[in-house]
């Protein structure tokens, strides 16, 4: 791993990853989905990723990544890569990936690489390229199901044929109210090809979904994850936008206004949970 280098591409055809925007350089919330090869569905022989920047009202697709000539170990250096380089030293990352097919082996690489770099045989060459913290900021998606009443402990994701519709058409849902931007015409493409049948959704004939299935996984790791808390800190792309026009003072006075009205807003929860049931209590006692 320490020895990944990237390079420009030769020619439009050998590109592997591509980058919209580059990381920001403090302050930014990033979801990294990944789809190994042959994992939610084996005619898929591509390994994908999407890296989206999360706000409160959407999300933007800021790069990816799509090739098949990489093994599983390859795979989990360049999510690795990404996730470092996106955290940076204040952002925030979170991982989803499928653990289906080879996902599981792309888990344990990942696992397996952090405790390496911490207390690895390479300390040199680790600390010689900043690679100790890379995933100081990172965050791994745990799953929950919807309906459960208690959070679950499984991390990251495995795909069966109930959840991929759900996640498909959850991104359906967020591409057609302009919540999603997509950049990749290459993705555009794969989205054209899907369609549902019944209980089941999926590229037709021998086209592929890499690229849209960790689109899908993305939307919902900031959806369920990442929303709620941009959500409370009204953390919408105009605010954002503004936020970096800011002088840092006006940074400074726009975050503790914000802190004040979230502490009155978690009060005021507070009182109502409280009343309720002061009024169910009052309510058994008439009984």
């Amino acid at each position: 791993f320490t020895d990944c280098r990237i390079y420009p591409a030769h020619n439009a055809k050998s590109v592997e990853l591509k980058v919209w925007e580059e990381p920001e350089a403090a302050d930014a919330v990033y979801v990294i989905a990944a789809d190994p090869a042959f994992g939610a569905n084996e005619k898929n022989d591509r390994s994908g990723l999407q890296v989206l920047r999360c706000y409160a009202d959407g999300i933007d697709q800021v790069a990816e990544y799509a090739w098949p000539l990489i093994n599983s170990r390859q795979f989990a250096w360049v999510i690795a890569s990404l996730l470092g380089w996106y955290a940076g030293d204040k952002n925030d990352v979170y991982l989803i990936l499928e653990l289906n097919g080879p996902g599981e082996a792309v888990w344990n690489e990942l696992q397996s690489l952090k405790r390496q770099l911490n207390n690895g045989y390479q300390p040199k060459e680790v600390e010689e390229r900043g690679l100790r913290q890379i995933f100081r900021n990172v965050k791994n998606y745990i799953y929950t199901r919807s309906d459960a009443m208690s959070v679950g402990h499984n991390y990251q994701w495995r795909m069966t044929s109930r959840l991929k519709v759900t996640i498909m058409e959850r991104l359906r849902d967020f591409v057609s109210n302009a919540m999603l931007i997509i950049r990749s015409m290459d993705t555009i493409e794969e989205m054209k090809s899907i369609s549902r049948e019944g209980d089941s959704i999926e590229a037709q004939g021998s086209k592929k979904d890499d690229r849209v299935i960790a689109l899908a996984l993305g939307v919902r790791c900031w959806e369920e994850r990442v929303r709620r808390g941009m959500v409370a800190n009204r953390r919408t792309r105009e605010a954002e936008a503004l936020k970096k026009r800011m002088t840092i003072r006006d940074q400074i006075m726009l975050y503790n206004s914000s802190q004040l009205e979230n502490f009155f807003a978690v009060k005021a929860a507070q009182k109502r949970r409280d009343a309720a049931i002061m009024r169910r209590n009052a309510w058994r006692g008439r009984r």
